[in-house]
This record gives structure tokens, sequence and C-alpha cells, in this order.
């Protein structure tokens, strides 16, 4: 429920700042390219990100008045 943007860009152009941690199963990168794509999700809608794809979610599409949002979210190994 709810609504919420998401930034994605590949992450050969992306900085990395925290290197990658297996039992989080997370790395971090510098703050999206201001070329990145921004995807609006709201409930219903579906996202799937390959390794490659760096992402930002969690994003209010109005700043100054951000909503709750809940969503699921499943990683699937990649081979």
């Amino acid at each position: 429920s709810g609504t919420e943007v998401m930034e994605v860009e590949d992450i050969a152009r992306l900085a990395v700042t925290m290197d990658y941690d297996a039992e989080r199963d997370l790395v971090k990168y510098a703050t999206l390219a201001p070329n990145a794509a921004r995807l609006v999700q709201r409930a219903g809608d579906v996202a799937l990100f390959w390794p490659a794809d760096g992402h930002m979610p969690s994003l209010a599409v109005d700043p100054a008045a951000p909503g709750l949002v809940r969503k699921t979210v499943v990683k699937v190994p990649a081979a």
C-alpha cells in the first residue's frame, strides 16, 4: 500500500560507498546519478531488478508530504 519513487541506475556508473555484506546481502553506492530512471510505484505494482541495477527505493513522491509504504521484497539468488 502507499506510493513511493524508486531511482534506478546501472551500477557501473555508481561509486561503492560500502562493500558487499554477504550477511545482509547488501552493497551501498553513492547517491544515484541525476539521469537515473525514476519509477513511481503504487499499490499492486511490481518492480524487478537485475544484479546490475542499482536502485534507491523509499523516496517520497512529494517530499513535503511523505507517506507510509508497505511492500514485500523477495530476493532470488542469481546464478
